[in-house]
């Protein structure tokens, strides 16, 4: 296609292009319609209900498993052809800071996720904070799409589904109940 372009460089743009001009109008307008309640008197009530019961639970887990993600990722290698794409464009300051924040933002999600399980309110701010950060760090750190994609979509689903999460109160006064 365009010899003097790197391969590695026109598939950034690909996707940067399909994301921004297809995917996120789509994400947009389906929030939007579910939001209203449907179009033409689609009814999502139920799901909304059942959606309700199920996203504590179902969001903990996902939080745990991003930051686990986002933290394996930033201690693996970064493919050497991405890193060198990285150093030619973004400073070496911003790139070892976002290996920094990346592994702060994977151990927020996952010590979040207790939160997230017990329905903290102050938790679901938290866990959508840290999954924003963990999608734009792991871009800056190795050009990772995927735990990045994941970030931002666990971010947009956490501030979407901030009204399953109704306990208010100090993390602190929480107990771990034994086991047995």
């Amino acid at each position: 296609m365009l010899p003097e372009v790197s391969r590695a460089a026109l598939t950034a743009g690909f996707l940067g292009y399909r994301l921004i001009y297809y995917i996120g109008p789509l994400l947009l307008a389906a929030a939007l319609l579910a939001r209203s309640g449907g179009a033409a008197g689609l009814r999502l009530g139920r799901i909304a209900t059942a959606w309700r019961a199920v996203a504590p639970t179902a969001l903990a887990a996902a939080a745990f498993a991003l930051g686990a993600v986002l933290i394996l990722t930033a201690i693996g290698r970064i493919d050497p052809d991405r890193l060198a794409l990285l150093r030619a464009t973004v400073p070496l300051g911003v790139l070892e800071t976002s290996h920094l924040l990346s592994l702060v933002s994977g151990l927020v999600l996952m010590g979040g996720s207790l939160g997230l399980f017990r329905r903290r309110e102050l938790a679901v701010r938290i866990a959508t904070v840290a999954a924003a950060l963990g999608a734009s760090t792991a871009l800056l750190r190795g050009l990772d799409i995927g735990p990045a994609i994941a970030a931002a979509i666990l971010a947009m689903v956490l501030a979407a589904s901030r009204s399953a999460f109704t306990r208010r109160g100090a993390w602190r006064s929480d107990r771990l109940a034994p086991v047995w």
